[in-house]
């Protein structure tokens, strides 16, 4: 039977197990709605730390008010433990930020932000933007810093401590800044927000805990204190389901097709998919998939581990919680593996069909590491092609390949591969099966043609080449160029030698043209010459005569020719 939710007025069933997930998962980042709400407070205090941290997110820290005047100290500890770490350092003008929007709420609401506070977070702020020493009894001897006994008038004011044992001034460069030689000076605002800090400090903590951390902030070490404050940071991440680094690189572990039926569905945790997420992996074959399994409680499970499935991945691959950018681009990965695995060998006509039941009956990261797999391949051929050497020159591993190969090879030689497939285009996720096919005929091609040319030792025969040529410099000249140019020679009947054409040579060539193309009988037979049994370099040789054509083709008939204007060829010039 529909649930209430799954019948539209006219009592017909319109939302699927999977659009109610989605819709649930839009309603719960909706800060205006939420607040609208009647019970607006439970609701929100019901939001996850990582539902809570992208709504409020989706505002901004200073449209945020309405959110955080509701927020539990559960999720006001989330949120600055997501947002104001970059990698292991604490971003300190981050922190103040939040801290100043708690205190635009109220100052209620800034002292529930302080209280959240690890003492080493606190430390570590009070370290990096205070100067600080203990008062000295007149009967205990010692000598106060120089800076408190006659403090330049940049640094005032020096305030003492409400118990009077400790004197202190704002910094005017950050500790950190400082120590790297820098003199990027600290907003005067900032400086004054810190020394409120302190006050506030003593108010809602008491005056022996805010003394305790001031002694952190003035004895212990800035690196000391962060890196515990870092570690406390980072066992919270993991209880929001962010693993550590060490686990989160698992996986990326590659999972074959065969080996599906050999791992079975573990039970997941009740996670709801945060909108952020949502919007990304509700698109394309997997939202098809997605939307084609009926059973609720199987699109349940699988919001629930698409959660710590995108938190490993966000985590392996140095993505921050902050980098909302990086997070989109992440998950659209994320997507495509799904997608790659949860289809692979199906018959196309029946692709959502299959990955539908792939999806309801195998756990995510079996059929992530399936679709990492497949793009690991096509990783693994792109270094094979590299260490073969055949397009090297100097320190340049491919500087013999046209410039839309060497895109395609740098996209997939990436940590995570990836794909391009004009050099002007920004590389891209993999998005289906026929990606992968076209990537790896087009591999095939380019190792082909990287064996034939050291077989042919085209780049010793490439730099021998003498006198006034163009392309100059063999390290200019692509393979596909050489082969060619072999090719070229063929067919104006010549042996397939590597000889630089001249302008007569052009024009001869040019009248083999018919319309903007050579015959492709002789252009078969002019690669056949060059490169015998080597398909793929005869693919390479037809794209580069197909380039030659076309540079040719609208040249006036019987018009002398210069070299310097007919690319795709090695040519003489002078």
């Amino acid at each position: 039977m529909p649930t209430d939710e799954q019948r539209s007025p006219d009592n017909v069933v319109s939302l699927l197990p999977w659009d109610i997930a989605i819709k649930g998962a839009v309603q719960r980042r909706d800060a205006h709605a939420l607040l609208a709400r009647e019970d607006a407070d439970q609701a929100i205090r019901g939001l996850s730390e990582l539902e809570l941290y992208y709504a409020v997110k989706a505002l901004g820290a200073d449209e945020a008010g309405p959110l955080l005047a509701l927020v539990t100290r559960d999720q006001i500890r989330a949120l600055i433990d997501l947002d104001v770490w970059q990698k292991d350092r604490l971003a300190i003008e981050d922190l103040l930020v939040w801290l100043g929007a708690f205190k635009e709420v109220s100052e209620a609401r800034l002292a529930e932000a302080v209280l959240a506070l690890d003492p080493e977070t606190i430390g570590t702020l009070l370290r990096r933007r205070l100067l600080i020493t203990r008062v000295i009894r007149e009967d205990a001897g010692g000598t106060l810093p120089d800076w408190a006994l006659e403090p330049p008038e940049e640094l005032l004011p020096v305030n003492q401590s409400q118990d009077r044992r400790f004197l202190y001034a704002a910094r005017t460069i950050d500790e950190w800044d400082e120590i790297d030689g820098s003199d990027q000076r600290i907003d005067e605002e900032e400086r004054k927000a810190v020394l409120e800090l302190v006050e506030v400090l003593y108010q809602v903590a008491g005056p022996d805990q805010a003394s305790a951390v001031l002694r952190l902030a003035e004895t212990d070490m800035s690196s000391d204190l962060e890196e515990t404050a870092f570690r406390f940071r980072e066992a919270r991440l993991e209880d929001l389901g962010f693993p550590s680094l060490e686990r989160a690189v698992e996986v990326y572990t590659p999972v074959a097709p065969a080996e599906l039926g050999q791992l079975p569905v573990q039970p997941a945790p009740e996670l709801h998919l945060p909108a952020l997420h949502a919007g990304r992996v509700s698109q394309g074959l997997l939202r098809d998939a997605l939307r084609a399994i009926p059973a609720a409680e199987d699109v349940r499970r699988i919001e629930a581990e698409l959660v710590p499935l995108a938190n490993a991945m966000l985590r392996a691959d140095g993505v921050e919680p902050q980098d909302l950018d990086g997070i989109k681009e992440a998950i659209d990965r994320m997507r495509a593996y799904l997608e790659l695995g949860s289809a692979v060998g199906a018959e196309p006509g029946k692709m959502v069909e299959v990955a539908a039941e792939r999806l309801a009956k195998h756990p995510l990261r079996a059929l992530f590491g399936v679709g990492y797999g497949l793009t690991l391949r096509l990783h693994t051929l792109a270094k094979r092609i590299l260490g073969e050497g055949a397009f090297r020159a100097g320190d340049r591993s491919f500087a013999l390949l046209v410039d839309e190969d060497r895109a395609l090879l740098a996209a997939l030689l990436e940590r995570r591969p990836r794909l391009v497939l004009a050099p002007s285009a920004e590389p891209r996720p993999f998005a289906n099966l026929n990606d992968l096919e076209r990537v790896e005929a087009e591999l095939n091609r380019i190792q082909a043609a990287g064996r034939l040319a050291l077989a042919l030792s085209l780049r010793q025969a490439s730099a021998e080449l003498t006198g006034p040529l163009d392309p100059p410099l063999f390290e200019e000249r692509p393979v596909r160029m050489l082969l060619t140019t072999m090719a070229a020679r063929a067919l104006l009947g010549s042996p397939p030698r590597l000889e630089p054409f001249s302008g007569a040579d052009l024009a001869s060539l040019a009248q083999r043209l018919e319309g903007r193309r050579f015959p492709a009988a002789q252009v078969v037979a002019a690669a056949a010459a060059v490169a015998g049994p080597h398909p793929g370099a005869a693919q390479e040789i037809s794209a580069g005569l197909a380039e030659v054509a076309e540079n040719l083709a609208g040249l006036p008939a019987g018009a002398a020719i210069d070299p310097r204007f007919i690319g795709g060829l090695v040519r003489r010039i002078g």
